[in-house]
C-alpha cells in the first residue's frame, strides 16, 4: 500500500539491480562498495546482514532462484553467464556466450538464457534451456521471439514476452516445444514497458503507456 518505506542501503556507494527471492526473505543486489567495481551482495529484506557473494572483475545480477539459494549473474569481464550460491560459495560458469536475458523456472530446476548460435552460416539469437547444474540444453533451442522481456510462464511449459504491433503492446506465450506462439493479452491501445507475473502465477502486473517523440528541423543555424 506504499507505507513503511525503508532505505535498505543507507550509505554513499552506488548500488543497483535489486532482486528478491519469491518470499522476499533475501535480496541480491550489485554494489561498488568494495573496490569500485560492481559485485553481488545479499542482505535480509530489512537491509541487515549484508554479505559480498562475488569477488571477480565485475558482476551484475540477472536473476534469483525462487528459494533464494542461487543467483545468476553476468561477468562483465568476459560477458559470460554464471551462478553463485547466495551464501557466497564458489561460482560456476554456465555459458561463455550470454546476451543479458536469463531466469529460473518457477520450480527452480531449469534456467533459460539467450545467446548467439551458428545456424546456416550465420549467428542467430536463440533461447536455451538448461538444468540449474548447467550442462547440455534440455530439448530444442528456440528462436529469439519477435519481442522483448522474456519471462517464464507460471506453468513452466512456455515463455512469455512482450511484442509491439502498430504501436500497441501485448503479451505472447512461446511453448518450449517450439510450436507457434500464442497471444495472451488483447490490448487495443498503448505500449507495454514492463511486466511481471505474481508469485502464485494468477495475476500479471504491467507498466503501460505511450511514448512519443518529435523531430524538429532547425534551419539557418549559425
Amino acid at each position: 500500500d506504499g507505507a513503511r518505506r525503508t532505505q535498505l542501503t543507507p550509505d554513499s556507494y552506488e548500488e543497483a539491480f535489486p532482486l528478491a527471492q519469491r518470499d522476499g526473505g533475501r535480496i541480491v543486489f550489485a554494489s561498488q562498495r568494495e573496490d569500485g567495481l560492481p559485485h553481488l551482495w545479499a542482505m535480509d529484506r530489512d537491509g541487515g546482514n549484508p554479505i559480498q557473494i562475488t569477488h571477480g572483475a565485475g558482476e551484475v545480477p540477472v536473476a534469483v532462484s525462487p528459494d533464494g539459494g542461487w543467483a545468476l549473474y553476468q561477468d562483465i569481464s568476459d560477458g559470460g553467464l554464471a551462478r553463485v550460491s547466495t551464501d557466497g560459495s564458489t561460482p560456476q560458469k554456465l555459458s561463455e556466450s550470454f546476451l543479458g536475458d536469463a531466469g529460473f523456472s518457477p520450480d527452480g530446476k531449469r534456467i533459460v538464457y539467450s545467446q548467439y548460435m551458428p545456424e546456416g552460416g550465420l549467428l542467430r539469437r536463440r533461447l536455451v534451456v538448461i538444468g540449474t547444474e548447467g550442462g547440455q540444453p534440455i530439448g530444442k533451442t528456440i528462436s529469439w521471439p519477435d519481442g522483448f522481456a522474456v519471462r517464464w510462464d507460471p506453468s513452466g511449459a512456455a515463455l512469455t514476452y512482450a511484442k509491439e504491433t502498430d504501436g500497441v503492446g501485448n503479451l505472447w506465450s512461446q511453448p518450449l516445444d517450439g510450436s507457434a506462439p500464442k497471444q495472451i493479452t488483447n490490448f487495443t491501445a498503448l505500449q507495454i514497458f514492463s511486466y511481471q507475473w505474481s508469485p502464485d502465477g494468477k495475476q500479471l502486473f504491467l507498466s503501460r503507456g505511450q511514448a512519443s517523440n518529435d523531430v524538429v528541423l532547425i534551419s539557418d543555424f549559425h
